[in-house]
């Protein structure tokens, strides 16, 4: 994985690759991404970026529902967490860090586990059952979820 304080701007990388990168990092460079305070906002800031152009607006056109994003940071010397809210509204999708309203469900997953998940590389069922993914509010919409994104394969 590349380093937060190269030149390599990760908006510049296309996501079939960037899908690429992710599956192909182990388990201690994904966890070096999260300890990093630069490198883990430069990642989730441009997963979430990516977000509505990989809607998929005929399965999402009648949807209305705010998600909310618990991503843990425990390899951090802080156990924190990053918030973020995806709000998919009859087709269209925005998202940011502002937690300006009431979710439908909020979804807690730790960082190298949500970029597997956003990526494609693991499902949400799968994190569910190990218990690295936990769900408060419409269980089945979060399970829905990963399906109204096209993400690519890696």
């Amino acid at each position: 994985m590349a380093r937060a304080d190269s030149d390599v701007r990760l908006s510049d990388v296309r996501t079939p690759t960037l899908v690429r990168l992710i599956a192909r990092a182990s388990a201690a460079q994904l966890d070096a991404v999260a300890a990093s305070d630069a490198a883990r906002r430069v990642v989730l800031a441009e997963v979430f970026d990516r977000m509505s152009a990989h809607l998929r607006a005929d399965r999402a056109h009648r949807t209305s529902a705010v998600v909310h994003w618990r991503i843990g940071c425990q390899h951090t010397e802080v156990d924190a967490h990053e918030w973020f809210q995806t709000v998919i509204d009859d087709g269209a999708c925005t998202t940011g860090t502002e937690l300006d309203r009431a979710p439908r469900v909020t979804l807690t997953v730790d960082m190298a586990d949500f970029v597997r998940l956003a990526t494609g590389i693991t499902g949400p069922v799968r994190l569910l059952a190990t218990r690295r993914l936990r769900i408060r509010g419409d269980v089945r919409y979060a399970i829905r979820l990963a399906g109204l994104f096209e993400i690519p394969a890696a």
